[in-house]
Order: C-alpha cells, then sequence, then structure tokens
C-alpha cells in the first residue's frame, strides 16, 4: 500500500522565500535605474539653465564695462552734468555687446537718468538690470549704480497644437 504521487514538485519554504528576494531584487534594481536616469535629466535640465543664466550674466557684464569705458571718454570730454546726461542718453542704446541684449534710452526719474537694459537667458527668461546714472564728482567716482538686478520670467503659455481631440458628445 504504498502510495507514491508521481508529477508533484516539492517546493519548500527556502526555494519561495528565494523566489521572492529575486524578485524584490528586480524590482528595486528597475526602480533604482528609473530614479537615476530621472535624476540624470534633471540634472542635466538644471546644469542648462545655469549656464544659460551664466551666459546673459557675462553679457550684461560685459555691457557694463564698456558703459564704463564709454562714460569715462564722456565725462573726459564734458564740463557739466547736463551736458553729460544729454550725451549718454544718446550713446547708451548704441552700445552693444550682444545680440541677446536690449538697451533702452535713459529715462528722468526724479533728478538722476535711469537706464535699463535686458539680456535674453532663454525663451521665458530674461535679466533685467537697471542703472542710475551719476555724474561723478571727483575722478575716480562711479558713473551709475546698480538699482535692478533681477531675472524675470514671462508666464506667457506656450500654444503648441498637441491637444488631444477629445469627444464632446452631441
Amino acid at each position: 500500500m504504498n502510495k507514491q504521487k508521481k508529477g508533484f514538485i516539492h517546493i519548500g519554504f527556502s526555494s519561495i522565500l528565494m523566489v521572492f528576494t529575486m524578485l524584490c531584487l528586480v524590482t528595486f534594481a528597475t526602480l533604482s535605474l528609473i530614479t537615476a536616469n530621472s535624476d540624470y535629466r534633471l540634472s542635466l535640465k538644471v546644469a542648462e539653465k545655469t549656464t544659460a543664466y551664466y551666459e546673459a550674466d557675462t553679457a550684461a557684464r560685459n555691457y557694463l564695462q564698456q558703459l564704463d569705458l564709454a562714460l569715462a571718454d564722456l565725462y573726459a570730454n564734458c564740463d557739466d552734468s547736463q551736458t553729460f546726461f544729454e550725451k549718454a542718453a544718446d550713446l547708451i542704446p548704441e552700445l552693444k555687446t550682444e545680440d541677446t541684449l536690449t538697451a533702452e534710452s535713459p529715462t528722468i526719474v526724479g533728478n538722476c537718468p535711469t537706464c535699463t537694459f535686458q539680456v535674453t537667458i532663454n525663451d521665458v527668461q530674461n535679466l533685467y538690470v537697471t542703472l542710475e546714472l551719476l555724474y561723478p564728482e571727483h575722478p575716480g567716482d562711479e558713473f551709475y549704480k546698480v538699482t535692478q538686478w533681477q531675472t524675470v520670467t514671462n508666464n506667457e503659455p506656450v500654444i503648441d497644437d498637441d491637444s488631444l481631440h477629445l469627444y464632446q458628445g452631441n
């Protein structure tokens, strides 16, 4: 009366534990790979945006360097502040170092002319710089004071034709 069951595979607890462990390891490895890939893409985007900002910052500083030299020459050739500010109003929009830089003519706010220029960072961001022009009392004084150095985001929605055409009903 020996009954033997043929075709039955004896799977013990240790085998089931091993299969479960392997499934867990494969799942966690896949999740780790997906997370690492998304972190890598995010770090590339951050690096791209940071590089674009510092390129715009460099363009703005190059413009300020040119403005310093031009205002120093202008200061040497002018006798009074009125003449200095009038000639500076004509000079400032003509100075341009980059294609992404746009300078506006100085406007009078109070008794000091104010100059504004912007540098394009990317499609949705600009670096705005506002300067208050000063007439130096002594030969070593500054020609301007920076009153604004700000990144401004253009929040206009980008309209793409990638919309889904959903069923609206009758």
